[in-house]
């Protein structure tokens, strides 16, 4: 008896369990939710094996191929297209004397309705003053979500900003290779 997993690890789709095995021939308790979920469908290997040395299931299970390879196609356009666009994304950030940048980010700061007990530092809150209303970075965040390769997108737009504050204000060099370093550790979390 072959299970449904028995079956996709052989190239089968759900389309194709159902077009060719709508019915199954058997089924039996799963026994990695013992207690929840539906019973294990089981299907025999003969009625299997004859159905996959059709005619009719090799070209189906061949068309599935090629929407796979299509799709996926698309996907790495769609990525390479997100990605070639970030290459050409330019950042720029405003320059204001010290004072002026930390109390602009003090009055933002106070302005997000935060409990009294939060504290950041002057400089963490300018690169987060900076990177978030005066430069494109969450313009740029909008335009990216849900887009295939956004995820990775997100880092990358985000370490282009912090790098332009960084070499904008010096002063904030410290505390934008920290916020660098902690977007790192997301983003690799293995290394």
């Amino acid at each position: 008896m072959f299970t449904v997993s028995n079956l996709t690890s052989r190239g089968w789709t759900k389309t194709l369990i159902r077009q060719f095995l709508p019915n199954h021939d058997d089924t039996k308790p799963n026994p990695k939710y013992v207690h929840a979920g539906a019973p294990m469908k089981l299907y025999l290997e003969g009625r299997v094996m004859s159905i996959e040395s059709s005619e009719r299931f090799l070209a189906a299970k061949e068309k599935s191929e090629l929407r796979k390879q299509s799709a996926k196609k698309g996907v790495e356009t769609k990525r390479s297209k997100l990605f070639a666009f970030l290459k050409t994304l330019e950042v720029s950030i405003p320059v204001y004397e010290r004072e002026t940048l930390i109390a602009l980010a003090k009055k933002n700061f106070r302005s997000l309705d935060l409990p009294d007990r939060v504290e950041i530092s002057d400089e963490r809150m300018c690169v987060n003053y900076l990177r978030h209303c005066e430069s494109e970075y969450e313009r740029q965040l909008r335009k990216i979500a849900g887009k295939t390769g956004g995820p990775d997108a997100y880092y990358e737009i985000k370490e282009k900003v912090l790098t332009e504050i960084e070499e904008t204000y010096d002063w904030l060099a410290s505390e934008c290779e920290l916020q660098m370093e902690r977007l790192n550790k997301k983003r690799f979390p293995d290394f």
